[in-house]
């Protein structure tokens, strides 16, 4: 008789349904395993291979002492039959069964083993439905939440759950006398005839569903349903459904729904009241400045000129506090837009725009360092906003005591991220307040003459484009603000 090639016994091996391997046990090496363990484990060969402790951790955690005592049969040189739960790389939690041949060497040491395993989820759930009592078997599905019915093909229950009775208001006779779809809402039950089909094409076919379900009493709930096809399953011998009432998750989503279409509309009412307000609030600002103004250059009173310039600061802190919740708005409500950003025009930009804000020291020095690197894409307007906000408030809490206070911008580039340092000399500002600065309208202290809004707005700001901000301050010495914005490429 001729011997069968080794491709041909090799592929032969391969179409079994059963995973055949061999183990060695005292390098502890996958020698073979046939693809079927794709099948039957949901892990190709190659997966085995590289990880001969796969089938152990696959195996349920209840399952593994077992596992462990049988490991002395095959030390003693003994086959063994074991079976043992796994959990399938799919999640589902199947039967196997594994037969097993070791060879011991002269010294009676286990040196290899040989197996075949096969899939016996069908079977072991045969077996465990046979030891259970039917008694065990309604108390568990009389528990639970939802309904359980069994129809055969021609539609006709064949068994309801009591918990199907609580959902339906229909009694166990009553249903198992019906064609439950009957009870389906029209539109949803033509929707639901092409699942049908489905679910009979194929055993073990499943679909969900969600229909309006008339109950006895006359009212309509909300139900959602899975069906399994085990017409083959000589125990169930039909189709499985499991109901449940979700009506008050639907009037929940549903009032969600509503309520987020009613706050959309609040939030761009809000929109508009904000610009309308801000606008309304800064044209007659501008006007008093205006006037005041004027006023000053057409006089010399001191007192007069003194009562004025009070004025004028509180009308510019009040203007500036409009602006800040302006951006604060805009921030909170507008997207990211991504833009190319061109650091040096707009640091320029800023520092040319604040060059004659009130209360700004012509003597402070302003340096700008900007490394040549990549293209970098961002928000331009949050940008400005980001910096406008850090290099006003050096310029407002210069030190006194400083000979030549100055205000260094520098930006860096660091893989796909720019960084902003903004550093100055000035007061700086205790470590005990480190935190609590980046508050909504936190301040230091009565003196200071922000709104409070400045650089809650700036942290908020920062985030809204993913990156992060970092304070180093020491009060007398100055502070430095770091900040890291990726790039929107």
């Amino acid at each position: 008789m001729n011997a069968i090639p080794m491709f041909e016994l090799e592929k032969s091996l391969q179409n079994l349904q059963e995973v055949i391997y061999a183990v060695d046990m005292q390098n502890y090496t996958v020698i073979f395993i046939t693809t079927a363990c794709e099948k039957v484990y949901g892990y190709t060969s190659s997966e085995f291979i590289k990880n001969p402790n796969l089938w152990f951790d696959v195996i349920v955690d209840e399952d593994k002492q077992n596992i462990f005592d049988n490991d002395i049969i095959l030390r003693r040189g003994e086959n063994l039959i074991q079976s043992y739960r796994i959990t399938h790389k799919n999640g589902e939690i199947r039967w196997l069964e594994s037969r097993i041949e070791p060879t011991l060497d002269s010294d009676g040491t286990l040196v290899r083993i040989d197996g075949i395993t096969l899939d016996i989820t069908h079977r072991k759930i045969t077996e465990i439905a046979l030891k259970n009592s039917e008694s065990k078997f309604r108390t568990l599905i009389e528990n639970s939440l939802d309904g359980i019915a069994v129809s055969d093909a021609n539609r006709r229950i064949v068994f309801a759950s009591e918990s199907l009775t609580r959902i339906t208001g229909y009694s166990v006779e009553e249903i198992q006398q019906m064609e439950i779809a009957l009870a389906f809402h029209p539109d949803d039950r033509a929707r639901l005839l092409p699942l049908r089909e489905v679910l009979l094409s194929n055993v073990n076919n499943t679909i969900n569903f969600t229909v309006r379900f008339l109950r006895k009493d006359g009212n309509w709930i909300w139900i959602e349903g899975i069906t399994r096809n085990l017409l083959h399953d000589p125990v169930i011998n039909g189709l499985v459904t499991n109901y449940r009432d979700i009506t008050e998750r639907v009037k929940y989503e549903e009032a969600l729904k509503l309520s987020n279409q009613h706050l959309k509309k609040t939030n761009s009412e809000l929109d508009r009241f904000v610009y309308s307000v801000s606008h309304d609030l800064r044209a007659p600002l501008a006007s008093v400045l205006g006037a005041i103004e004027y006023s000053e250059s057409s006089t010399t009173d001191a007192e007069i000129l003194s009562n004025l310039s009070m004025m004028k600061n509180s009308i510019q802190k009040l203007d500036g506090f409009i602006v800040d919740i302006l951006d604060y708005s805009r921030n909170n409500r507008t997207e990211v837009k991504r833009e190319e950003i061109d650091f040096k025009e707009l640091l320029e930009e800023v520092t040319s725009n604040l060059k004659f804000m009130n209360g700004a020291k012509d003597n402070v020095d302003i340096s700008m360092s900007i490394e040549n690197g990549m293209k970098f894409y961002s928000d331009r307007n949050r940008i400005f906003v980001i910096t406008n906000n850090l290099v006003s408030n050096a310029l407002r809490y210069t030190n006194p005591k400083v000979d030549k206070p100055f205000v260094q911008i520098t930006v860096t580039f660091s893989n796909n991220d720019a960084n902003l340092f903004i550093s100055d000399n000035g007061m700086g500002i205790d470590e005990k307040y480190h935190e609590k600065i980046f508050d909504m309208f936190f301040r230091i202290s009565r003196k200071s003459t922000g709104s409070g809004l400045g650089l809650y707005l700036v942290k908020e700001t920062v985030e809204k484009l993913g990156g992060s901000i970092r304070l180093t301050s020491e009060i007398g010495k100055g502070s430095t603000f770091e900040i890291t914005l990726p790039n929107l490429l």
